[in-house]
């Protein structure tokens, strides 16, 4: 039976967002899979992982050169036929294969839109170039990403292959009617437009709030602008965004909101809007999807590929479009109702399940050749 690695050493906390959740997800999931041994490395003692029967290897979460030697050493240590790494770049030199994810390439396409930070740089430009050129094989969220590699990395395109995320909150989209008590608990007393996303530059909140305001000037009905999520770099410009903008008091910060409560403002929204510049994949889009919230989306990198021909699609740079696309979905409850149910069978074709098949399917072809 062959020994598969799990470095999960990038779940470091009990909330999970982003590529935790993704990599605990997987986990998951590869866990029911009774055909292989799997191991689950990283620090445990006080982290929620899945429920398993199978092997821990306790490491700590770091990208530096000692850690990387210390994985390599543990892993042939503990006899590895494979090692799958989420997140970190995989050891270069090693005695087992490799499979490397690579979620997106944004501090390299657009390092200002990340802080211009050296270290988040260097830890694409060199860890995972280097792990991207010695891995077995690279997993990609989307084909934008794959892409990107193709054209940063200079990877033959045979190396990559695509997986798809999943939604994370689905359980939520069986909540068939409007949750008032939750609504109240946020300060939301009537229709609203729906954002979550970290709050940051990339995510393009200053030219929404912006479009939002030409809408409300257009549709003179009260329609909040709620927003969910945690402070990013730079959120300072955004609040001095809503301080100016001329319907400042219908617009709702939320901070973190937990999946339970989540789910009901996705389902009771007017319209969720992702008009992000750029995304890897872009999950807030299909959980918005799978609970029933009707979509407006940018036109870009890979979010066609994740909503396909269920959402209204926008040029994120361009306000007025941004406008347009928001004002196309909430003034007609027949549009947003058709926009709801392509949004329901579009999500219906993501599962964690198949997530994990395919990923397991990499493993098997890396081990056999």
């Amino acid at each position: 039976m062959k020994k598969i690695g799990l470095d999960l050493r990038v779940l470091t906390g009990r909330n999970y967002s982003g590529i935790p959740r993704y990599a605990y997800n997987v986990a998951k999931e590869l866990n029911s899979f009774q055909n292989e041994d799997y191991l689950f490395i990283g620090e445990f003692q006080s982290l929620e992982v899945p429920e398993t029967k199978r092997l821990y290897l306790d490491l700590p979460a770091s990208d530096s050169d000692l850690a990387n030697k210390l994985l390599a050493f543990k892993g042939e240590a503990a006899k590895l036929d494979l090692l799958f790494s989420p997140y970190y770049p995989l050891p270069s030199k090693r005695l087992f294969k490799g499979v490397q994810v690579i979620h997106d390439l944004i501090p390299l396409k657009f390092p200002e839109l990340c802080g211009n930070s050296t270290a988040t740089y260097d830890f694409f430009n060199k860890g995972i170039r280097v792990s991207a050129q010695y891995c077995d094989h690279i997993i990609a969220d989307s084909y934008a990403t794959k892409g990107d590699i193709i054209d940063f990395f200079d990877i033959d395109e045979s190396k990559i292959s695509v997986v798809h995320l999943a939604p994370l909150i689905v359980n939520h989209a069986l909540k068939n009617s409007i949750n008032q008590s939750v609504l109240d608990q946020y300060g939301i007393k009537g229709p609203y437009i729906l954002s979550v996303c970290t709050i940051e530059p990339r995510k393009n909140l200053r030219r929404v709030l912006k479009a939002y305001e030409i809408l409300r000037q257009r549709h003179k009905e009260k329609l909040h602008m709620v927003l969910v999520g945690g402070l990013g770099w730079k959120y300072q410009e955004l609040l001095k965004e809503i301080t100016t903008n001329q319907y400042h008091e219908d617009i709702i910060m939320t901070g973190f909101v937990p999946d339970e409560d989540l789910g009901v403002l996705y389902k009771n929204a007017q319209a969720f809007v992702y008009a992000s510049i750029y995304e890897g994949f872009g999950l807030p889009v299909l959980e918005a999807m799978a609970l029933g919230a009707p979509v407006v989306t940018s036109q870009t990198s890979s979010l066609p590929e994740v909503a396909g021909n269920a959402a209204i699609y926008c040029d994120p740079l361009d306000i007025e479009s941004i406008a347009f696309a928001m004002e196309q979905m909430i003034i007609s409850p027949q549009i947003q109702q058709q926009y709801i149910r392509e949004g329901l069978k579009r999500a219906s074709a993501f599962s964690w399940k198949r997530t994990a098949e395919e990923t397991r399917r990499i493993f098997l072809m890396c081990l056999e050749s």
